[in-house]
């Protein structure tokens, strides 16, 4: 039997039990063994080898730990570093031509650069924290002090409080979902309303892209409107399942198991 390591830091395991419960026992059901591990960094990992590894925080040093070792690794850490990047992500998109609001550093950001209100984003927050709203240029210098580039700047999309989550598994689209929230979030986590959707075909082709340049297994990517079209937002590793268990019936855990098993 295969053995895999299912890996989460303390915050992660406590939030995500049942889920990881719901790992666990697909991954029995189709004959390999996943072992649930709290850790935040290499130094406290087991020291026996397994078979392969789900890697559920945003440790990317985790990642390279195993990947190091030949082991297979879900996601693989070049997933993990820029998906937990708020400006890596962007450097990305500009690269590859994948349209994306424009983006600074607070450290880089210059009076004028953009009509206010501007949104400040930390750049390795998630689930919607760590997101502001500045209506000035003093706001948004609060957040380089010292010259730290530890936030991003971005103008506001023209609907603010909606986007579109793009669900990827091994490259493909499984599910999509669009969210509205109260205020300028729209995240699910902060109690936004969502409804499944399906994607526009360039929206697809988008997340199809990221996947294919990053080699992503398992992600979730987000898409704002702008202007008559979507732009993207941002790459979720690790992406959550609970808004597609409270609107679906899709079986999350079953088929990133197939997949996982199917690739080891």
């Amino acid at each position: 039997m295969k053995r895999g390591l299912l890996i989460y830091d303390r915050e992660g395991a406590e939030r995500n039990a049942w889920f990881a419960d719901a790992m666990r026992a697909a991954f029995n059901e189709r004959g390999a063994m996943l072992d649930l591990v709290v850790a935040h960094a290499p130094e406290e990992l087991p020291k026996d080898a397994p078979n392969f590894v789900v890697a559920r925080t945003r440790n990317a040093r985790i990642n390279r730990f195993y990947e190091k070792a030949g082991i297979p690794v879900f996601n693989n850490s070049a997933t993990c570093l820029t998906a937990n990047d708020k400006y890596a992500t962007y450097e990305l998109c500009r690269e590859h031509g994948i349209p994306a609001l424009p983006t600074v550093t607070a450290d880089e950001y210059e009076v004028g650069m953009f009509c206010f209100p501007v949104v400040v984003k930390a750049r390795d927050g998630h689930g919607g924290k760590q997101v502001f709203c500045a209506g000035g240029d003093d706001e948004v210098r609060s957040f380089s002090q010292g010259g730290r580039a530890d936030y991003v700047v971005q103008p506001m999309c023209s609907a603010p409080g909606i986007d579109m989550r793009v669900y990827m598994l091994g490259g493909e689209v499984f599910a999509a979902a669009e969210r509205h929230g109260d205020g300028f979030r729209s995240n699910w986590s902060l109690g936004g309303n969502a409804r499944i959707i399906q994607p526009p075909e360039y929206v697809t082709s988008a997340a199809e892209k990221i996947c294919e340049i990053l080699k992503c297994d398992w992600v979730g990517v987000d898409f704002l409107p702008h202007d008559g079209g979507y732009v993207l937002s941002e790459i979720e590793d690790p992406v959550g399942a609970r808004m597609l268990y409270a609107l679906t019936d899709i079986d999350v855990a079953g088929l990133f198991a197939d997949y996982v098993v199917s690739k080891i």
